[in-house]
């Protein structure tokens, strides 16, 4: 473990975000084979929350870093051959800690883009398992029957971004118009349907400590008009939106986004782009707005202090925005042991964003996974908890405990 942490922190590749949880630590002691103990340079909050299999897996000491072709790990599964843009395998591993798993003795992660495709392969017995998209709207028919569908409970965040750094966003109030134009509950529905569910902030309000209780921007066009005249836009004002063009969530919402501004003047020119011309295009700082689809995160400080913390500008703080104020409650909530002295801080820190709106959180996504019945021993109630990192994640835990029937 100590190599581990000693190559992460002294990563010139590892942005800062990245970095943090590794350069707090002061000294690392391993008294015995079966114990670590980490000396802090300062109080750190988050930091048990970074201990996880995504933030940190820990790999041996002479496994040259960063790994190489063949990923290093101590989980159910072990590595045997990948194909980009195919497919990974994995086969048992003999040496997993509990001995009476797993039961499959090989796994094979095929990729394929289109969830429609995913869906009918299953249905044609080629696979048998898939995590779905949102996007698919229709149930599996009475004919189907050798499929079942389960809907994860709404995870992932999908939001606005607002360029702060410029005009007109720089105005608090153009901001406050855009989040009175847009009625988040038909948006959501008109992209996903039955699996969008509107959201305020990043965090599920049945599964995270993070939640907080606040009244959302109530869809209000006079109000939207009446902001945009305050800032100095009677007539309106055109902004820009550029979004990756193979990206069917982003171009789903953008389309629907530019429908309801619409209505009070704002013209949302929509730019369909490849993922590098967004990306110059943020790094030039030319853009007004940007979506963002965010995965679960287990600690506030994750999403908060990287994406508003002023030392986060030019890096994850992609919006620009951080005041005084902001930036002292992001650092108390981080260095702040107690949970409930941390959820107090964590309600201001929301409240001043719903103030501000530097980005406007719009919804969440119910993402549907299937199986075949010959798969056995799966624990779908596992799609329920949102408090892993992602969805993927999520899915695949359940697969060192399942067997075929057949």
């Amino acid at each position: 473990m100590r190599y581990t942490f000693q190559q992460a922190a002294a990563s010139q590749t590892l942005p800062p975000e990245s970095r943090a949880p590794f350069t707090v630590i002061s000294a690392i002691e391993t008294p015995d084979s079966h114990t670590v103990r980490f000396l802090l340079k300062e109080p750190y909050a988050p930091f048990l929350s970074k201990l996880t299999a995504v933030d940190c897996p820990i790999v041996p000491h002479d496994i040259p870093w960063p790994w190489g072709s063949v990923p290093p790990g101590t989980g159910p599964f072990q590595f045997v051959g990948f194909q980009p843009g195919q497919a990974i395998t994995l086969k048992r591993f003999p040496a997993y800690w509990d001995s009476n798993l797993p039961h499959l003795e090989t796994v094979m992660l095929r990729a394929v883009t289109n969830a429609t495709s995913r869906l009918a392969m299953l249905q044609r017995g080629e696979i048998d398992y898939a995590l779905l998209a949102p996007l698919y709207q229709s149930a599996p028919s009475a004919a189907d029957q050798d499929v079942v569908i389960v809907t994860s409970a709404p995870t992932g965040t999908f939001s606005v971004v607002f360029n702060t750094q410029r005009q007109p966003f720089a105005d608090a109030d153009v901001r406050r118009a855009v989040a009175r134009a847009v009625d988040k509950a038909v948006l959501a529905y008109q992209v996903l349907g039955s699996y969008g569910v509107p959201m305020n902030q990043p965090f599920n309000p049945h599964a995270s400590p993070w939640y907080v209780d606040v009244a959302d921007h109530a869809a209000d066009l006079h109000a939207a008009r009446e902001l945009l005249i305050k800032a100095g836009y009677p007539a309106g004002l055109r902004i820009t939106l550029p979004v990756i063009a193979s990206a069917t969530l982003f171009t789903r919402t953008a389309w629907v986004l530019r429908e309801q501004l619409q209505r009070v003047g704002i013209d949302l020119h929509v730019e369909l782009s490849t993922a590098g011309s967004v990306k110059h295009r943020m790094q030039q700082n030319d853009w007004d707005v940007l979506l963002r689809g965010e995965e679960p995160y287990t600690d506030a400080d994750d999403v908060y202090f990287e994406a508003f913390h002023s030392s986060r500008v030019g890096s994850s703080n992609i919006s620009g925005y951080h005041t005084p104020t902001l930036d002292a409650l992001l650092s108390a909530a981080r260095h702040t042991m107690s949970l409930a002295e941390r959820q107090q801080l964590y309600r201001q820190v929301v409240h001043k964003l719903q103030q501000d709106v530097p980005e406007l959180y719009l919804f969440m996504a119910r993402w549907p996974v299937a199986w075949r019945q010959r798969v056995q021993g799966y624990d779908g109630g596992l799609l329920q908890c949102c408090l892993l990192h992602t969805l993927t994640s999520i899915a695949q835990q359940g697969f060192k405990t399942i067997w075929l029937s057949d």
